[in-house]
């Protein structure tokens, strides 16, 4: 995630990051994780807040301590690349001096995200919402490990890792403790992601053209594999080709939605926002933003925050769109939002795309009828790029 955090807390929110640390970090795990949700509530009683339990599980790098479990560094890593630099760049001397050396330890962090979510106006994105890590520290062993089976590092990189191997013999470093991980003002994600999207449409419309062939204008007997294809703009076009704007050619290049965009927009206009269901009462999303070479990237993954186990529901020969609505809407009461299944279809691996275009084609046919805002959402499924990744489950609780 990008540090720079103009979707972080918005001044309206009534908290700062700092105090959120404060309180968070004093909180002792439970189960339920309520005891988190009631120190937030004492701290700022006007905030609704809701916490969900994690059921997803990671490791993270740890640090060092000593045989007395006196803390040596907070990170490993760090700490044996210093070593290395010391050593005039000879990772392979740093790892001889302190394999299997018994007196300085490697530990990691195993645990869970805890979602925490502030809502702050009426707006399906209008909220905040908190990635909590909920930690066990536990050490693994030795800091550089000494079985005669490791293989010798091929790098600094792969010295430091080390970390990343499961141990069975790992032990418990104090107690769980909760850490605020990140926050992010869903609503500033999104303005800030439609902003860097539009500039880099912008950039690339400004370097590239389309070259489209001409009716009629291949050789007789041929067939034209790409009829248009992208260039650089000042590319020289080929007799019988002629230059056509990106945005001539896809007149929604620009102000086309990202999933995530789509994600909201779609909750806000259809039932399932329209009844006042909250969706960060069903949903978490893991916001993302990173750099490369072709520049900035924001990105958001949704997650389902149920822990009932949902039936995998697909279209099946013979069966009539009757039945497999009665099965939409028993899952719909299940997760306890009407027009959810759509968004289970959107995201996840509960509900197949077919079963969309089933009832897509039930409902233009005049088989089944929908509220007129849940007909323009599943008729403008189409061509929708659906979310990739597998959803986590959760259990929320207020």
């Amino acid at each position: 995630m990008s540090d720079r955090m103009t979707y972080g807390i918005p001044a309206s929110a009534g908290f700062d990051l700092q105090d959120l640390e404060t309180v968070i970090a004093a909180s002792r795990p439970t189960k339920s994780h309520d005891a988190l949700r009631r120190a937030l509530a004492a701290r700022w009683p006007t905030i609704p807040w809701r916490v969900a339990a994690p059921s997803d599980e990671f490791t993270m790098e740890g640090g060092i301590v000593d045989q007395t479990l006196t803390r040596v560094a907070d990170k490993a890593s760090s700490w044996i690349r210093q070593r290395v630099v010391e050593a005039d760049g000879d990772y392979l001397l740093v790892w001889r001096q302190f394999k299997g050396d018994p007196s300085l330890l490697r530990t990691a962090f195993r645990g869970g995200t805890v979602w925490v979510f502030a809502p702050l106006g009426e707006g399906a994105a209008d909220y905040v919402q908190l990635a909590v890590d909920q930690l066990q520290e536990v050490v693994l062993g030795p800091l550089i490990d000494g079985a005669d089976w490791r293989r010798r590092p091929e790098s600094i990189d792969d010295l430091c890792d080390e970390w990343d191997v499961a141990s069975i013999d790992s032990k418990p470093l104090g107690g769980l403790r909760y850490r605020l991980r990140r926050a992010v003002h869903a609503d500033g994600f999104l303005a800030e992601l439609a902003a860097v999207e539009r500039q880099r449409r912008m950039e690339f419309l400004a370097g590239n053209i389309l070259h489209e062939q001409r009716r009629g204008a291949g050789r007789p007997g041929t067939i034209a594999v790409t009829a248009t294809h992208r260039v650089r703009r000042g590319t020289p076009v080929t007799p019988g080709y002629r230059e056509v704007e990106i945005t001539e050619q896809d007149p929604e290049y620009l102000s086309r939605k990202m999933p995530i965009e789509r994600f909201y927009a779609d909750w806000s206009a259809s039932s399932a926002g329209r009844l006042a269901n909250h969706l960060f009462d069903h949903w978490a999303v893991r916001f993302s933003d990173h750099e490369d070479d072709r520049g900035r990237h924001l990105h958001g993954i949704p997650v389902w925050l149920t822990r009932k186990t949902l039936p995998k529901i697909e279209t099946k020969s013979g069966q009539t769109v009757f039945a497999l609505m009665d099965q939409l809407q028993r899952l719909d009461g299940r997760v306890g939002c009407t027009f959810g299944w759509y968004f289970f279809m959107l995201h996840g691996n509960r509900i197949g795309p077919s079963v969309g275009e089933q009832v897509t084609e039930a409902v233009e046919d005049g088989m089944i009828t929908l509220p007129r805002w849940d007909r323009d959402n599943t008729q403008a499924m189409e061509g929708r790029a659906l979310f990739v990744l597998m959803p986590r489950g959760a259990h929320c609780s207020r």
